[in-house]
């Protein structure tokens, strides 16, 4: 796979797409988790609220896209395999909202095909992490990166 300008793989088996970041805007930043596997999410939601991250679960990719417009999260890690509308559905509704296009998405999936990666990265998504290459420990330190990254000087980074 060959690298463009604005994507990337990194050393800890996620793609980034480079061209995109934010940052937190809160002590305590507010993570949606879209994950339809309930053993995964409830591991997330643990780990991540263990962190300090305020953390709301959807588990489906519709209910997903309804909790980010009434939430307003700081960062969305989205699976892609989910029930009632696939993640790469709810990523192009949510970088077509003006309400949630600036939402930096982490896609966490086990598809690791390359159209799969190239295709959420280029609807918008900040990195495209693969379940099965990382511990959940990996997966808070990328979101806390996303959170921090390109973050303006007046704002306190998390």
């Amino acid at each position: 796979m060959a690298p463009d300008l604005a994507t990337s793989f990194t050393q800890n088996n996620s793609f980034v797409n480079q061209s995109t970041a934010c940052s937190c805007n809160s002590a305590n930043p507010k993570i949606l988790l879209i994950e339809d596997d309930f053993f995964l999410a409830d591991i997330y939601q643990t780990k991540l609220s263990i962190e300090d991250f305020n953390v709301f679960v959807a588990t489906d990719g519709a209910e997903g896209l309804s909790m980010a417009q009434e939430n307003n999260p700081d960062l969305i890690l989205l699976d892609i395999m989910l029930p009632k509308m696939d993640g790469l559905e709810v990523l192009k509704r949510l970088k077509a909202s003006d309400k949630t296009a600036s939402i930096p998405v982490i896609l966490l999936s086990n598809l690791g095909q390359e159209y799969v990666v190239k295709g959420g990265l280029g609807l918008g998504a900040v990195d495209y992490l693969l379940k099965s290459d990382l511990t959940p420990r990996e997966v808070i330190e990328k979101i806390r990166h996303y959170l921090v990254v390109n973050s303006p000087s007046d704002i306190p980074t998390c």
